[in-house]
Protein backbone atom coordinates (compact mmCIF):
# COMPACT_ATOMS: atom_id res chain seq x y z
CA UNK A 1 0.00 0.00 0.00
CA UNK A 2 1.14 3.69 -0.91
CA UNK A 3 1.87 6.35 1.65
CA UNK A 4 0.25 9.65 0.96
CA UNK A 5 3.21 11.49 -0.25
CA UNK A 6 3.48 8.60 -2.62
CA UNK A 7 2.34 8.84 -5.74
CA UNK A 8 2.74 7.25 -9.42
CA UNK A 9 6.23 7.71 -11.00
CA UNK A 10 4.58 10.44 -14.01
CA UNK A 11 3.91 12.47 -11.09
CA UNK A 12 7.89 12.95 -10.77
CA UNK A 13 8.32 13.38 -14.29
CA UNK A 14 6.18 15.78 -14.55
CA UNK A 15 7.39 17.85 -11.59
CA UNK A 16 10.65 17.49 -12.47
CA UNK A 17 9.59 19.32 -16.51
CA UNK A 18 7.88 22.02 -14.81
CA UNK A 19 10.53 23.09 -12.19
CA UNK A 20 13.36 22.89 -15.14
CA UNK A 21 11.02 24.53 -17.23
CA UNK A 22 10.83 26.87 -14.80
CA UNK A 23 14.65 27.06 -14.62
CA UNK A 24 14.89 27.59 -17.98
CA UNK A 25 12.43 30.50 -17.99
CA UNK A 26 14.44 32.35 -15.20
CA UNK A 27 17.50 31.98 -16.61
CA UNK A 28 16.36 33.12 -20.10
CA UNK A 29 14.91 36.42 -17.91
CA UNK A 30 18.58 37.03 -16.52
CA UNK A 31 20.04 36.46 -19.98
CA UNK A 32 18.00 39.52 -21.00
CA UNK A 33 18.93 41.81 -18.27
CA UNK A 34 22.92 40.97 -18.74
CA UNK A 35 22.74 41.45 -22.13
CA UNK A 36 21.50 45.29 -21.46
CA UNK A 37 23.93 47.77 -19.29
CA UNK A 38 21.33 48.54 -16.40
CA UNK A 39 23.58 50.47 -14.10
CA UNK A 40 22.77 48.30 -10.47
CA UNK A 41 24.30 44.99 -12.56
CA UNK A 42 27.99 46.66 -11.52
CA UNK A 43 27.22 47.20 -8.09
CA UNK A 44 28.25 45.26 -5.12
CA UNK A 45 25.57 42.37 -4.68
CA UNK A 46 24.47 42.97 -0.89
CA UNK A 47 25.03 39.43 0.15
CA UNK A 48 28.00 38.11 -1.59
CA UNK A 49 29.96 41.96 -1.53
CA UNK A 50 32.96 40.47 -3.42
CA UNK A 51 30.85 40.06 -6.41
CA UNK A 52 28.61 42.28 -8.66
CA UNK A 53 25.13 41.49 -9.04
CA UNK A 54 26.06 41.16 -12.70
CA UNK A 55 28.52 38.35 -11.66
CA UNK A 56 26.31 36.67 -9.64
CA UNK A 57 23.55 36.58 -12.02
CA UNK A 58 25.92 34.91 -14.50
CA UNK A 59 26.70 32.47 -12.26
CA UNK A 60 22.91 31.97 -11.36
CA UNK A 61 22.25 31.60 -15.25
CA UNK A 62 24.92 29.10 -15.11
CA UNK A 63 23.70 27.06 -12.63
CA UNK A 64 20.33 27.10 -13.58
CA UNK A 65 20.76 25.92 -17.28
CA UNK A 66 23.13 23.07 -15.89
CA UNK A 67 20.84 22.15 -14.00
CA UNK A 68 18.11 22.25 -16.65
CA UNK A 69 20.43 20.07 -18.53
CA UNK A 70 20.48 17.79 -15.89
CA UNK A 71 16.52 17.52 -15.58
CA UNK A 72 16.20 17.21 -19.29
CA UNK A 73 18.67 14.53 -19.37
CA UNK A 74 17.88 10.50 -18.85
CA UNK A 75 19.73 10.39 -15.40
CA UNK A 76 17.63 8.44 -13.11
CA UNK A 77 14.21 10.80 -11.53
CA UNK A 78 16.16 11.04 -8.17
CA UNK A 79 19.22 12.45 -9.52
CA UNK A 80 17.74 14.87 -11.10
CA UNK A 81 15.28 15.66 -7.77
CA UNK A 82 18.88 15.87 -6.40
CA UNK A 83 19.64 18.46 -8.55
CA UNK A 84 16.83 20.52 -8.22
CA UNK A 85 16.89 20.43 -4.64
CA UNK A 86 20.54 21.37 -4.50
CA UNK A 87 19.83 24.51 -6.55
CA UNK A 88 16.76 25.28 -4.33
CA UNK A 89 18.78 25.24 -1.91
CA UNK A 90 21.19 27.93 -2.96
CA UNK A 91 18.53 30.10 -3.69
CA UNK A 92 16.84 29.76 -0.46
CA UNK A 93 20.39 30.14 1.40
CA UNK A 94 20.77 32.82 -0.87
CA UNK A 95 17.41 34.67 0.01
CA UNK A 96 17.84 33.89 4.08
CA UNK A 97 21.03 35.95 3.33
CA UNK A 98 19.00 38.80 2.09
CA UNK A 99 16.94 38.96 4.85
CA UNK A 100 19.26 38.31 7.47
CA UNK A 101 21.71 41.65 6.31
CA UNK A 102 18.23 43.30 6.21
CA UNK A 103 18.20 43.82 2.62
CA UNK A 104 14.70 45.16 2.04
CA UNK A 105 14.28 45.70 -1.94
CA UNK A 106 12.95 42.85 -4.28
CA UNK A 107 15.59 40.16 -4.95
CA UNK A 108 15.63 41.24 -8.79
CA UNK A 109 16.39 37.38 -9.54
CA UNK A 110 14.00 37.83 -12.10
CA UNK A 111 16.77 40.82 -13.57
CA UNK A 112 14.17 43.50 -15.43
CA UNK A 113 11.75 41.08 -17.12
CA UNK A 114 8.85 42.48 -14.77
CA UNK A 115 9.00 45.97 -16.08
CA UNK A 116 7.39 43.73 -19.40
CA UNK A 117 5.27 41.90 -17.48
CA UNK A 118 1.47 42.83 -16.56
CA UNK A 119 2.49 42.16 -12.49
CA UNK A 120 3.84 44.25 -9.85
CA UNK A 121 7.46 43.78 -8.70
CA UNK A 122 6.17 42.33 -5.75
CA UNK A 123 3.99 39.91 -7.10
CA UNK A 124 6.83 38.54 -9.27
CA UNK A 125 9.08 38.19 -6.52
CA UNK A 126 6.40 36.32 -4.77
CA UNK A 127 5.05 34.05 -7.24
CA UNK A 128 9.05 33.07 -7.67
CA UNK A 129 9.82 32.46 -4.36
CA UNK A 130 6.87 30.51 -4.10
CA UNK A 131 8.26 28.55 -7.08
CA UNK A 132 11.14 28.26 -5.10
CA UNK A 133 9.74 26.90 -2.12
CA UNK A 134 7.63 24.21 -4.24
CA UNK A 135 10.71 23.00 -6.38
CA UNK A 136 12.42 22.63 -2.72
CA UNK A 137 10.15 20.49 -0.74
CA UNK A 138 8.96 18.80 -4.06
CA UNK A 139 12.38 17.75 -4.53
CA UNK A 140 13.01 16.87 -1.33
CA UNK A 141 10.08 14.61 -1.01
CA UNK A 142 10.90 12.68 -4.44
CA UNK A 143 14.52 12.20 -3.18
CA UNK A 144 13.10 10.68 0.01
CA UNK A 145 9.93 9.06 -1.10
CA UNK A 146 11.07 5.21 -1.02
CA UNK A 147 8.38 4.16 -2.44
CA UNK A 148 7.90 3.24 -6.75
CA UNK A 149 7.32 7.16 -7.60
CA UNK A 150 11.14 7.75 -7.74
CA UNK A 151 12.29 4.32 -8.72
CA UNK A 152 13.29 3.06 -12.17
CA UNK A 153 11.83 6.11 -13.30
CA UNK A 154 14.28 8.36 -15.66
Amino acid sequence: MNSPIQGPRWLATIFVTIATLGLLLTALAKVLTLTGSARRLVTPDPVFAFLSVRQLMTLGTCLEIMVAGVGFSRLPIRTKCAALAWLSSLFLFYRFGRWYFGVTEPCGCLGDIWQWLPLSRQSLESGLFAFLVVVWVGSWISILNKGRSCEGAG
